[in-house]
């Protein structure tokens, strides 16, 4: 397994490398997306996220169901901010696993008790 791990993640650095900096340069800026490609996309995305149940959990859960469960987590994931957190929280989890001698929990409850709260008035 270790083998494995060495070889496969040199190969995925260099893939991520050349995907953001091909050829050492920062790759091309890419133009925003019109209305009706986002559209598209969401539509895609949902057509996508509804096959991939297996009909064994459509029977068990019943369809209607499965389907709103799953249009509702479609529409959590619309939410930039939540997106942020939760990117953040599998950074950390990832970080506190690969370095675990470090005390990496403790060091990120210091920082998120630091860290000024927003208010919503």
């Amino acid at each position: 397994v270790r083998g494995r791990l060495c070889l496969c993640v040199p190969v995925s650095g260099l893939y991520c490398r050349e995907s953001y900096w091909p050829n050492g340069v920062i790759g091309p800026y890419f133009l925003p997306r019109s209305k009706d490609q986002k559209i598209r996309t969401q539509i895609a995305a949902k057509v996508m996220l509804l096959g991939s149940v297996p009909d064994e959990l459509r029977r068990f859960i019943g369809s209607k169901s499965t389907e709103d469960g799953i249009l509702r987590v479609f529409d959590m994931f619309q939410y930039r901010r939540l997106n942020k957190r939760l990117f953040y929280l599998f950074v950390e989890a990832f970080l506190e696993t690969l370095f675990r001698g470090n005390h990496l929990n403790e060091v990120f409850k210091l920082l998120h008790s630091a860290r000024p709260r927003e208010r919503r008035d």
